[in-house]
């Protein structure tokens, strides 16, 4: 656990039409409606996307090459 750590990497925090633009499969027949940044993640951003059917989904956004995978 990383607790007491702090963020080594920016967050990267797009607009709602640059996320609209992604091609993401699962937001195919969804409109989006709102983004809300989520707290949390020494590496990665993590943001949660409303759908217009008011489903939730987190889109997280790593902002470190992981040269381990």
């Amino acid at each position: 656990m990383k607790s007491g750590w702090e963020r080594s990497t920016p967050l990267i925090v797009p607009s709602l039409e640059t996320i609209r633009k992604l091609p993401i499969p699962i937001f195919n027949d969804r409109e989006l409606t709102s983004m809300t940044l989520l707290n949390g993640g020494l590496s990665i951003t993590n943001l949660k996307i409303t759908t217009n059917t008011e489903e939730r989904f987190v889109l997280r956004i790593y902002s470190k090459q992981n040269t381990s995978i």
